[in-house]
């Protein structure tokens, strides 16, 4: 992941979100798809920032609450989560 990805995605939740919501938030950010959406299970997040669950769902609900993504359903009951940012035209 490049400084420059980072330092544009960080700008977002900077002194807003934990460090470990920032790591969870660059590593959704770099999954999204041209639209702002990811779907990474739980287990996928764990896996891949080495943060536990429990840790997990809560610094999911910590960007939630500072606007940082959105977590939506799809028709099947699947959670995926929108990254509330300008590159995708659907920030606040």
């Amino acid at each position: 992941m490049s400084s420059s990805f980072a330092k544009v995605y960080l700008s977002k939740v900077d002194g807003k979100a934990s460090a470990l919501a920032q790591v969870v938030f660059l590593y959704l950010s770099k999954y999204a798809d041209e639209n702002g959406i990811c779907y990474p299970s739980l287990k996928t997040l764990v896996t891949h920032t080495n943060i536990s669950k429990k840790t997990i769902i809560k610094l999911i609900r910590e960007l939630h609450d500072i606007d940082a993504i959105r977590i939506e359903k799809s028709g099947y009951n699947k959670i995926f989560y929108r990254i509330m940012h300008k590159k995708y035209g659907n920030h606040e």
